[in-house]
């Protein structure tokens, strides 16, 4: 199968990962073992799209954990997004942060783990349960080293009563993969499963929904460039 940006080679890639003997899990579930990866999405910017792959990974039958934004474009108040991010939640998947207190604090002038524990009650409230896992949307202006010294080398998790985020040593063995900008670094994902026993794969719905516009796609990928 030709390798694109399209639901059925994000079908086929997981379908392809499972009967290769991977387990397909979140941070959340995540167990001891080999040939598992950790599913994540960044959800920057559309709680459509974002539903539109739980929906098909709850059809394969594997979990992910969806980062969710509070202070993206989209609401997470609103009456249709506050459905889609509980149909999310209903299909197995992990709801986490995705958190910009790193860079919005000092930018803003506020106290960084303050904002980050609004941001994590905010979701809280909104989903009625415990959020276990963070990541960080590190959303610009900031500083052109700031992966280096991003949020939690400041700060510890359980400051901030967190289990679980990507850059901690725990996952240091989960081989990197990510579709950043609407592109693969290293080649699609299928391409890789034979070179590394473990991933953290980590994708932007916005990219594989083809019913997004082609302009919120463009800026999608102008934010994603500046970010890294």
């Amino acid at each position: 199968m030709a390798c694109d940006f399209s639901y059925n080679h994000y079908r086929y890639f997981l379908k392809k990962a499972l009967a290769e003997g991977f387990k397909i899990t979140n941070f959340r579930d995540l167990s001891v073992g080999i040939r598992q990866i950790i599913l994540r999405h960044d959800i920057d910017y559309s709680l459509q799209s974002a539903f539109k792959l739980a929906r098909i990974e709850a059809e394969i039958g594997v979990k992910a954990t969806y980062f969710i934004r509070v202070h993206g474009p989209y609401n997470i108040f609103q009456k249709e997004n506050y459905k889609l991010l509980k149909e999310i939640e209903k299909f197995g998947h992990e709801i986490g942060l995705h958190f910009e207190a790193g860079t919005l604090g000092p930018t803003l002038g506020l106290n960084e783990v303050s904002l980050f524990l609004k941001e994590k009650e905010i979701l809280e409230a909104v989903l009625g349960a415990k959020i276990e896992s963070a990541a960080e949307h590190g959303e610009v202006p900031r500083p052109k080293d700031y992966w280096q010294h991003h949020f939690f080398t400041r700060v510890t998790k359980n400051k901030v009563g967190i289990k679980h985020y990507p850059q901690e040593k725990a996952y240091e063995k989960f081989h990197y993969l990510s579709d950043s900008c609407g592109r693969w670094r290293e080649g699609c994902f299928c391409q890789n499963l034979s070179k590394y026993s473990d991933f953290q794969l980590l994708t932007h719905p916005v990219f594989w929904d083809p019913k997004q516009d082609s302009l919120e796609k463009d800026y999608a990928q102008i934010m994603e460039k500046n970010k890294n």
